[in-house]
């Protein structure tokens, strides 16, 4: 990921403070000097991307590298207020990278803004014979599709699950204020699929699920009586 990072332009100011072994957020006792939320010095930067998500709310670089297997990139992200991609598995080479779990260990970028993201998820991306899981799909332009970003709004969804006046107002201000980025939030009506018991948007093809039988086998019913007396 660096070589890639560096190969589209990227200068290497340094190594950040992570958890070690990638294996959780960030904790007292550390063997390293934790890093700090530059937000509210008393709080954690989240982990275990820890020093990455707080040297880019500091304004230290425009962008930093992490890793992500349950959630640390998008973790410090949110903690520290700033932008982590969790790419599909296989986008980002993990060649260098130490193994948590092979299957769901990613790489990805972090940065300031959406559209620094999408500029070094575009030097990121692509096949590394060096990482045997890595895909070789073709890399889209992240960068081109900023501008006409949509972003669907499950206005009926959000109403059920908090009674709360503060969350439609929340999900109001933040689609009027992406409206001048060029973004649009068109309402989405949603319905529980009768396969899993969730939601799916409407418009979206029924999952198909596996049918199961509740029928006992056949002498099941008298054995479970016998066993029974």
């Amino acid at each position: 990921m660096r070589d890639a990072a560096s190969a589209g332009g990227a200068v290497m100011l340094g190594k950040l403070i992570t958890h070690e072994f990638a294996f959780g957020i960030q904790f007292p006792g550390h063997r390293f000097a934790a890093a700090k939320n530059p937000w509210d010095l008393e709080r954690m930067p989240g982990g275990s991307s820890s020093g990455s998500g707080a040297a880019l709310a500091a304004g230290l670089a425009f962008g930093a590298l992490g890793s992500d297997t349950g959630g640390s990139i998008r973790g410090p992200a949110s903690f520290c207020g700033i932008v982590g991609l969790k790419p599909t598995y296989g986008r980002c080479s993990r060649a260098g990278v130490l193994t948590l779990s092979w299957t769901l260990d990613h790489t990805g970028p972090m940065a300031r803004t959406v559209e620094d993201c999408a500029y070094l998820l575009q030097a990121l991306a692509g096949h590394d014979a060096a990482d045997p899981a890595s895909s070789r799909e073709p890399v889209p332009d992240y960068v081109a599709p900023l501008g006409r970003a949509s972003a669907g709004s499950a206005s009926e969804w959000c109403a059920s699950i908090s009674s709360k006046a503060s969350i439609p107002r929340s999900r109001r201000d933040s689609s009027r204020r992406s409206r001048p980025c060029g973004s649009s939030a068109p309402p989405s009506r949603t319905s529980r699929s009768p396969h899993s018991g969730g939601r799916r948007l409407h418009g979206d093809p029924p999952r198909r699920g596996v049918r199961v039988s509740r029928a006992r086998p056949a002498g099941a019913s008298r054995a479970l009586r016998r066993n029974r007396a």
